[in-house]
Order: C-alpha cells, then sequence, then structure tokens
C-alpha cells in the first residue's frame, strides 16, 4: 500500500502537447495579428521558437513584436535605428512551460502585497516545485517593485511622465505577473531562461535602444542618477497603448525613480549643509559651557523680549556689561538667565512675555 500511494505522490513528465495551431492558415493569421510586420526570416524564427517552446501564439502565450532599436554598424558606422524582432511570452506561456515539466504546482499562499499606494508597492509570489531527493513539494517565492517594472507614457499637458493605462487601472496585478514571472524562471531556468513577460520587457530591452548620446560617461563628481530611455513598445498584450521615448532617472543609492527615498543618503535633506544652524552656531561660541551657560532655546527667549522692548544690539550688550559683567550673551549664565530678564523688562520699562521665533543671524556675530 505504501508503495502504490508514492506511486500516485509521485509527478511524472508530462506527454509533450501538439502543436494544432502550426497550419498555414493559422500562421496567416498570426502574422496579420500576433506578430505583424515580420520579414520571413523573422517569421521562420518566431515559428520555430513557438514550435520547440510548444506555445500556442494564437493563445498569446508568445508574440514577435518589432522594436526600434539603435545600431552602430548602419550609415557607414555613424549608427542609426533599426526595426528588429524581439519574442515575448505571456503569463500563461511560463505558466505552461513549467506545468509542462509536471514539477510545477501553483502555491495555495495568497500573494503577500506591501507597501502602501503604488511608488513603494511590492508583492510576493509564491510557486512549489517538486523536488525527487526528498518526494516533497518545496515552496519558493520572488518579489517584484511596482517602481522597478512599471510602464510610463510622457503626459502632452503636463510633459511628465505616468503609468499606461493598463498600469494604472492594475497596478497590483500588473506587478504580481512580474513577481510570478521571477519565481518561474526561478524554478525552471532551463526552460524560462532568458524569457520575460512583456510587463517585464520594458526594463531588460531599455538597454538595447540607448543611442550614444545617451551612453557618455557622466561626471563622477555629480554621477547621483543613472539614466534609462524606455521603450516605445506597446504593451500588446494588454491593448496597443504606445509609450513614447522619455528620460527616467533611477537613483544609483536607493533605486527609487526620480526621487529618492526618505533614508537614502542621496537624499538632499539627509545631506548635512556646509553652513551650520544657528543651535549649532550658539552652542560652538568660544567660552560657551552647555552646562554652564543658557542653552540655545533660553537666547530664542531672550531676543524675544528684545524684540519687544525695540532694543539694539549695542544697548543690550551694553546693559549686559554694565550691570552683570557679562560681554557675550553667550555667557550668561542659566542660573542669573532669569534676574537678567527681569532685570531689561524693569529697565526699560515693560514686562512683555516673549513669543517663540528664531532669533535672526546678527545675534550671533561677536561686535
Amino acid at each position: 500500500m505504501p508503495d502504490a500511494i508514492l506511486a500516485v505522490s509521485s509527478p511524472q513528465p508530462a506527454a509533450l502537447i501538439s502543436t494544432q495551431w502550426d497550419t498555414p492558415e493559422n500562421r496567416a493569421l498570426i502574422l496579420k495579428t500576433v506578430a505583424p510586420g515580420l520579414t520571413e526570416v523573422e517569421a521562420a524564427l518566431f515559428f520555430h521558437v513557438a514550435r520547440e517552446r510548444r506555445l500556442d501564439p494564437l493563445q498569446k502565450q508568445i508574440y514577435a513584436i518589432k522594436r526600434s532599436t539603435w545600431v552602430q554598424e548602419l550609415n557607414g558606422g555613424q549608427g542609426g535605428y533599426e526595426e528588429r524582432m524581439a519574442l515575448q511570452v505571456g503569463i500563461d506561456g511560463f505558466r505552461s512551460i513549467a506545468n509542462r515539466t509536471s514539477l510545477y504546482m501553483p502555491s495555495d499562499r495568497l500573494p503577500l502585497v506591501e507597501g502602501q499606494g503604488t511608488e513603494n508597492l511590492r508583492v510576493t509570489v509564491w510557486i512549489k516545485k517538486w523536488h525527487d531527493a526528498s518526494q516533497t513539494w518545496q515552496e519558493f517565492g520572488a518579489t517584484a517593485y511596482y517602481r522597478e517594472y512599471v510602464q510610463t507614457k510622457k503626459n502632452k499637458a503636463t510633459g511628465k511622465p505616468e503609468p499606461t493605462s493598463m498600469w494604472e487601472r492594475m497596478p497590483l496585478s500588473q506587478t504580481e505577473k512580474c513577481a510570478e514571472a521571477k519565481a518561474l524562471r526561478r524554478g525552471w531556468p532551463e526552460e524560462l531562461g532568458g524569457m520575460y513577460t512583456p510587463e517585464e520587457l520594458q526594463r531588460e530591452a531599455a538597454i538595447e535602444v540607448l543611442p550614444p548620446e545617451f551612453q557618455k560617461k557622466q561626471d563622477k563628481t555629480k554621477r547621483e542618477m543613472g539614466t534609462l530611455k524606455i521603450s516605445m513598445e506597446p504593451n500588446r498584450g494588454h491593448g496597443n497603448e504606445g509609450i513614447r521615448p522619455q528620460e527616467r532617472e533611477i537613483c544609483a543609492e536607493c533605486r527609487q525613480t526620480n526621487g529618492h527615498s526618505d533614508d537614502c543618503k542621496l537624499n538632499p535633506k539627509n545631506q548635512k549643509s556646509a553652513k551650520k544652524s544657528k543651535r549649532e552656531t550658539w552652542e560652538t561660541q568660544p567660552g560657551h559651557d552647555p552646562k554652564i551657560h543658557i542653552p540655545f532655546d533660553d537666547a530664542v527667549v531672550l531676543f524675544d523680549l528684545q524684540r519687544k522692548l525695540k532694543l539694539s544690539d549695542d544697548k543690550i550688550k551694553a546693559f549686559l556689561d554694565r550691570e552683570f559683567e557679562i560681554q557675550h550673551r553667550y555667557l550668561i549664565r542659566r542660573d542669573q538667565f532669569q534676574m537678567v530678564l527681569d532685570a531689561l523688562s524693569k529697565h526699560f520699562g515693560t514686562s512683555a512675555t516673549p513669543n517663540s521665533a528664531e532669533p535672526p543671524e546678527e545675534m550671533f556675530e561677536d561686535r
């Protein structure tokens, strides 16, 4: 009985499926719909790959797309763009190839969605693969980040990039497909190595279409962002929305698109300014001891009182020198600060309650 159970639970290689779509009539239909504009040689290559991979173009498991690619050898070495074929495999094609190995099973765990909104959105998808040595199903996953795969187009009104219609309507679903494709390639590298879904191919093909002017070496002293040029290829699997070429900047540190994450060291707000803040300037004055002399917050109170009394800096300095023998405001001791405030109010005829305000730069100048 145990042997019988083992025989049932152990997956066996699936029989190879037939290519029923591969007829003259269907090939002509495919060249008009799924793979238009191919040359005779490109069409032969496309049908050869489809047959070898046992993918059905009519079910959009695989399709051929012409991409505008920069070729340096054209025009006598001057370079130019040339239309070249690129093959894309839909997510259903990925699943079909993995399923035919009889070692694939979808996980019963739902995709894990993390991050708020779209910019920080990330999705993890799990799948299962049969392991002959342990006679068990082993589960593993892959994570895709929305900001690394989102396909964009240029808004004619604002001139700014925005997600294509499919990525705008279904950002979670599109990102989930990218994560699943990564997981399937991880589990079946021999069967799926080098194959990408339409949701992924935009980024994978971006480097191929860079003309020379975008390949110049950047100034190392200013290099904080890398640039990728986005492909013009439409998302043929989900409508025919075109993608206009436009530059997008990706931070070399945090990989954010057109910006930085909050903790990125290249974020301007995280880079310490060369100019000291007013608080730092006050606390680093010559002879100032934080344990003995008044802190910066008390300096703000002193300035507020000075402003309400409409006193000049010279009058304040002269009064402190005459009454308390204090040469500079930052040398006022903590234990005498209240006496200084009371003396100022009494001597100049008011007892106004100071407001919280930042002192001006002049307050720190040693006159």
